[in-house]
């Protein structure tokens, strides 16, 4: 049985159906509601949520008029699908809300406790080898970006303090700037990453890359879901092209978080979101102490004072200079560990919303809030 739990929002339930729908009433004696920070707020008397297990069910529901408001979160949907008659009559209208939320780290994370991938030479080989142009296009349309950096999408420039810069130097682990250039024809980044592999003592023999004991170079990503697999799988085919003994294992949720848990992987994918106003939890995903730690969400085992200190420098931060030097050093430290091969981030939100709903000509930073919307008599 469902009980009513107190609040003082400006909303009140005025029904629940577990698992099916929830509806929200407008309280006429909401104490906030004449605060400036309210103005212009909260401008439905009802608010109607429909929970749905399927998007395709979700999907042919919006299409029929029996919700005014779709997230679309495909960007090779949001160009396909939407040739049908309500839209086609000006019902229903496609909506794109640029924001300034960080991109955050979603990407293949590499396993540098495994050899060779403590080698930053064959960390960043692997990165040379992805395929960004090809699996954005074939799976996004073109539509989203490659993530650059931990905090893509924000003003942050990609730019070490010289304190940073120095203990990098100073730090084999890292890749040398030297090393960091990008390349747009893959065959020239396909040679540097061969010449990579080779400075780090991996040899090329019968169209396989094999470790200094001879053995191949085999190299396990695990996935957990089809989402993912599909991006995995068109980069494990780029690697076996290019000699590495690539596959891809899709494992149960179960399995997915027991193997997490203990870094008992070679490589897999992860995502680690970022507000803008980062703090200690980045030790949690990329300290030192953490990399030890089974359970933590240093997934890369990262071990870096240069990064520590980053991160330490974050937390302790007493103005925006000070901050905003941290958040880029810690950007810029991560990149140049080479420990996840970065995929590719959304700097809009989609939304498909029926023609009588009004939304306000300015977005948030954080992107679109719904409470700012009204429809339209």
């Amino acid at each position: 049985k469902l009980e009513r739990i107190m609040g003082s929002g400006p909303y009140q339930v005025a029904s629940a159906d577990f698992g099916r729908q929830l509806v929200l009433k407008r309280r006429d004696d909401y104490w906030g509601q004449q605060k400036n920070i309210n103005k212009g707020r909260f401008n439905f008397d009802e608010i109607i949520i429909d929970y749905y297990r399927d998007s395709n069910a979700l999907f042919e529901s919006f299409k029929a008029g029996l919700i005014d408001v779709y997230i679309d979160s495909d960007p090779l949907h949001w160009q396909q699908a939407y040739q049908f008659p309500a839209a086609n009559e000006g019902q229903i209208v496609q909506r794109e809300f640029s924001h300034g939320r960080p991109s955050g780290l979603e990407g293949m994370v590499l396993n540098s406790r495994i050899p060779p991938l403590d080698k930053w030479q064959v960390r960043r080989g692997l990165n040379l080898l992805f395929p960004a142009d090809e699996i954005g296009e074939a799976f996004f349309g073109g539509q989203r970006k490659h993530i650059d950096g931990y905090f893509s999408n924000t003003d942050l420039a990609m730019e070490a303090s010289q304190v940073m810069a120095n203990c990098m130097n100073k730090d084999p682990s890292f890749v040398p700037k030297k090393d960091m250039a990008e390349f747009t024809d893959p065959r020239r980044a396909k040679r540097k990453a061969f010449g990579l592999f080779q400075q780090a003592g991996l040899a090329l023999k019968d169209g396989r890359w094999r470790l200094p004991d001879g053995s191949v170079f085999r190299l396990e990503i695990m996935a957990k879901d089809a989402a993912s697999e599909r991006i995995l799988v068109t980069y494990a085919n780029a690697l076996t092209q290019s000699g590495i003994d690539a596959s891809v294992r899709l494992v149960d949720s179960s399995q997915f978080t027991d193997r997490m848990q203990g870094f008992s992987y070679d490589a897999t994918i992860w995502r680690w979101y970022v507000s803008l106003s980062p703090g200690n939890e980045q030790a949690y995903y990329w300290g030192s102490e953490a990399a030890d730690n089974e359970g933590s969400r240093n997934y890369a085992g990262l071990k870096s004072s240069c990064v520590d200190d980053a991160i330490a420098r974050l937390v302790d931060a007493t103005n925006e200079d000070m901050f905003t030097t941290a958040m880029q050093d810690l950007m810029v430290g991560l990149k140049r560990s080479q420990m996840v091969v970065p995929f590719f981030y959304d700097d809009r939100d989609r939304v498909a919303l029926n023609a009588g709903i009004g939304t306000p000509e300015r977005t948030s930073l954080y992107g679109i809030q719904m409470d700012s919307w009204w429809r339209d008599q």
